[in-house]
């Protein structure tokens, strides 16, 4: 019995990092490329670029909403 509580503790905090190992995938990659498009295009004023869509979810939208405005952009700057 004594051993059990031990173990409990162990077992929760290896799975506590593995979740947030796979959060961190899902949730901060996308954000984190989202960034380095944009720190890409203010660099080189380069509104042809686009960033890549990594899920169906909100941050694809966000993605999709910040590609439509870069093509905005591009239309006004060439036109």
């Amino acid at each position: 019995m004594q051993l059990l509580l031990p173990l409990v503790i162990v077992l929760s905090s290896v799975l506590a990092y593995l979740l947030s190992n796979i959060l961190k995938k899902s949730i901060s990659a996308p954000i984190l490329a989202l960034a380095e498009t944009a720190k890409v295009i203010s660099g080189q004023q380069d509104y042809s670029v686009r960033a890549v869509k990594m899920g169906k979810d909100e941050l694809g939208s966000l993605t999709d909403a910040f590609n439509q405005m870069l093509g905005q952009i591009e239309q006004q700057t060439s036109g």
